[in-house]
C-alpha cells in the first residue's frame, strides 16, 4: 500500500516558510523609516558652517543686539517668533550653541558680528548637567570678550523655571545665586532673572504664557520676550 502524505502538515509547511519571505519588505521599511541618531557636532568647524547658514536666512546689516540661544530658543522662535528675521537685532538659535561651543567659537559666534550687546540665553539642561563647567564656559567667554574687544555689554539670561522644570527650580536659583556672586562690577556684564519676564500680577510664572507642555512659549510669551530684545537693541545694556 502507498503511503498518503499527511496534506494537513503539507499545508502547514510552505505556509511557514512564506512567513520571512512575507515581513522581509515590511523590515526593510521600518529600518529605512526609522531615524538614526547621531551626536551633534559641536566642533568651530560645524558651528562656522551652521552660522554662515543662519547669516543667509538673516541677512542685512548687523544690528547692535545679538541674540544667542540653543534648543530651547530655537523651539520658542520657530513656534511663536516672527516669521521673517527682524532688523532691530540678530537671533541666532540651534542645538550647537551652546555656552561651551559659543565660548570656544567666540570669534565667530560673536566677534565677527562686533556687536555693541550680546544676549546670551542659558539652557536649563545645561545647568542641570554640570553647572560648575558652566560657570568655566561662562568664565571662558568673559575672557574672550575682553580679548577680542567686543560686546562691551554681555547679558547672561539664567533659565526660567518653566512650569515643566518646577522640580528642578531649586537647583536654577542656587545657579542663578552663584553667577550673580560671581559677576564683576562695572564689568559691562548684567545676569538676567528670565522668570521676571514670565511672571503675572502674583509674581509668579504665568502657566497662560506657555503650552500644554510648560515649556513652549505661546505667542504672547514669545511677544514678552521679543520686546526685551527691542529694549536692549533701542538702548543698550544698561
Amino acid at each position: 500500500m502507498t503511503q498518503q502524505p499527511d496534506r494537513r502538515r503539507a499545508g502547514l509547511f510552505p505556509s511557514w516558510l512564506l512567513w520571512p519571505v512575507l515581513a522581509a519588505p515590511l523590515l526593510v521599511f521600518l529600518v529605512s523609516t526609522l531615524p538614526i541618531w547621531s551626536p551633534i557636532d559641536t566642533s568651530c568647524r560645524a558651528v562656522t558652517e551652521l552660522l554662515e547658514r543662519l547669516d543667509i536666512e538673516s541677512a542685512g546689516s548687523d544690528p547692535n543686539l545679538l541674540v544667542i540661544g540653543g534648543t530651547r530658543l530655537k523651539a520658542w522662535n520657530r513656534r511663536s517668533g516672527p516669521e521673517v528675521p527682524r532688523g532691530e537685532y540678530r537671533l541666532l538659535a540651534a542645538p550647537e550653541l551652546t555656552v561651551a561651543t559659543v565660548a570656544g567659537c567666540f570669534q565667530r559666534s560673536v566677534a565677527h558680528y562686533r556687536p555693541a550687546t550680546t544676549l546670551l540665553l542659558v539652557e536649563d539642561t545645561e545647568v542641570l548637567a554640570d553647572p560648575q563647567a558652566l560657570l568655566r564656559n561662562l568664565d571662558e567667554l568673559e575672557q574672550q570678550r575682553t580679548y577680542w574687544s567686543v560686546s562691551p555689554h554681555l547679558v547672561i539670561a539664567t533659565p526660567a523655571a518653566l512650569p515643566a522644570v518646577q522640580d528642578d527650580a531649586p537647583d536654577l536659583q542656587r545657579f542663578r545665586q552663584e553667577l550673580s556672586e560671581r559677576a564683576v562690577p562695572g564689568s559691562g556684564t548684567r545676569i538676567l532673572n528670565l522668570d521676571q519676564l514670565f511672571t503675572g500680577e502674583d509674581g509668579k510664572i504665568d502657566p497662560e504664557l506657555f503650552w500644554p507642555d510648560g515649556q513652549t512659549l505661546t505667542r504672547e510669551g514669545y511677544q514678552r520676550l521679543e520686546t526685551y530684545f527691542f529694549q536692549l537693541a533701542g538702548a543698550g545694556a544698561a
